[in-house]
């Protein structure tokens, strides 16, 4: 689903010599393709070249896997994950989460997500079943798709648990959440009918880090980081790399056989975020303040840069602005994140005004994949600057939803849109001519109010359909006109 340019550029930066792929994306690839499957669900297309030569035995520092996250510099950088990196992560799963012959792990998360590979890991290698879903949308399907399966173990953020139904979830379930701050609310509604652990670790510790034993009662607070997994070694250190006292806020630095090689073709980069330990070796640092509590774990403080978190992804605003910058009516952009737990949302200043903050967003979407796409574009005549020239991040406006004179639902069918949109967004007074984003809508919400409205619908509604058509009134015209066989859908 990401824009295509991203899609080479990962592709020949990483030295792939081969893709997998459907016959609809058999598109032009830089390199050979392998077509696994076609719409009759059997294998196609072009065969690998051969003549390749048989692999080197692998040692435990060559490379296992390179993903993809954003980048400061304006395009996406590949973390460089290594074999040893892979056997820690498996151990910890197996040690915290119990692991093995027996357990049924759900496959669902977007796989240029490293939590993805955490689940491949939590089910292939350690004897378990790997129990696969093609359902992308958190709700009641995916409830009943695990309940059919039997899954025992199930991975996914904080802002995507709060969209599953936990009590149509298997009994029992163990889910390991991660990517941003889990809340006590969640843990209370997880442990109503099962389990459910905190981790914590950056695509370039190989994932996992630091995690609490799964919790099976209430937390009267917000659950910490936790504790160091087996094999990492975990310092709190000041801005001269000294260690600083207990329940003083320090940067997070890693270190251990979990860390990836760097960023791969940038040797820049990997200097500056893989040090040298005074400790000894290398360590990793992450950009997270943290500080000991007095019960031997960590929790978090906040950021030492810009970096953000929204819905479990990590998104440079640096990436963003350059995106933004590219278009041809944009001469300043600020990108920053607003809201917190499934309501937070990415928000865009630019300057000068711009005729369309719509326009913008359409650019940026066909450059950036969905969850870097800035929910609400503010236009500024100038963004606002500090005495030495820094954007004044204090003197920004909050981004509110746009005004519009509220329409209240005149069909049956704007009604039920009205519905969906109420409970999703949280807002009951929302008219029909509000924009989706514009109304507190997020990219998750949108991919959720896709599956929601295919159901009320005979065809499906995919995300770009409700990108066409941003408010209940366009959106359930095009219902209408589907319904009496005037318009088809795209599937």
């Amino acid at each position: 689903a990401h824009p295509i340019d991203r899609l080479a550029h990962m592709v020949a930066d990483s030295g792939a010599h081969l893709v997998l792929t459907d016959t609809e994306h058999a598109g032009d690839w830089p390199v050979p393709v392998l077509v696994v499957r076609d719409e009759t669900g059997s294998a196609g297309g072009p065969s690998v070249p051969p003549g390749t030569d048989p692999l080197p035995p692998i040692r435990p520092d060559n490379a296992a896997y390179i993903v993809y996250t954003s980048g400061s510099t304006g395009t996406p950088k590949g973390v460089v994950v290594t074999h040893s990196g892979v056997a820690d992560l498996v151990a910890t799963l197996v040690d915290a989460l119990g692991l093995g012959a027996g357990s049924r792990v759900l496959q669902w998360l977007p796989v240029g997500f490293d939590a993805a590979f955490l689940e491949t890991c939590a089910a292939l290698l350690t004897g378990a079943a790997a129990v696969m879903s093609t359902v992308r949308t958190p709700g009641p399907e995916l409830a009943r798709h695990a309940v059919r399966a039997g899954v025992t173990h199930v991975v996914a953020p904080p802002a995507v648990l709060a969209a599953l139904p936990a009590e149509d979830m298997p009994a029992g379930l163990t889910v390991l959440s991660g990517g941003e701050a889990l809340t006590a609310d969640l843990v209370a509604r997880w442990t109503a009918g099962g389990r459910i652990a905190n981790g914590y670790g950056p695509s370039e510790a190989t994932v996992c880090t630091v995690m609490t034993r799964p919790y099976s009662r209430p937390s009267p607070d917000d659950p910490p980081l936790g504790r160091p997994v087996a094999g990492t070694r975990v310092f709190v250190l000041d801005d001269r790399l000294r260690p600083v006292p207990l329940g003083v806020t320090g940067e997070l630095y890693l270190a251990g056989p979990c860390l990836a090689r760097g960023y791969r073709g940038e040797p820049g980069l990997t200097a500056t975020a893989f040090v040298a330990s005074p400790f000894g070796g290398r360590m990793y640092r992450t950009g997270d303040l943290v500080r000991w509590a007095s019960d031997g774990v960590l929790r978090f403080v906040g950021r030492a840069d810009d970096q953000v978190k929204v819905r479990g992804f990590r998104v440079e605003p640096a990436e963003v602005e350059a995106v933004l910058r590219g278009h041809p009516d944009v001469a300043q952009a600020h990108v920053t994140a607003q809201g917190s737990g499934p309501a937070r949302r990415l928000v865009a200043y630019v300057a000068p005004a711009v005729p369309s903050p719509d326009e913008v967003r359409e650019y940026a979407a066909a450059v950036l994949p969905a969850q870097m796409v800035p929910s609400v574009v503010v236009p500024l005549h100038a963004l606002p600057l500090t005495a030495n020239g820094k954007v004044d991040r204090r003197a920004l406006p909050e981004a509110a939803p746009a005004v519009v004179d509220r329409v209240a639902p005149r069909t049956e069918t704007e009604a039920a849109v009205a519905a969906v949109w109420a409970e999703l967004i949280g807002r009951e007074d929302i008219g029909v001519r509000e924009k989706f984003f514009e109304a507190g809508g997020s990219s998750l919400t949108l991919v959720q109010l896709s599956g929601r409205l295919s159901a009320l619908d005979r065809g499906s509604l995919s995300v770009a359909t409700l990108l066409d058509h941003p408010t209940i009134e366009q959106l359930a015209a095009r219902m209408d006109r589907h319904a009496a066989g005037l318009e088809d859908y795209e599937l």
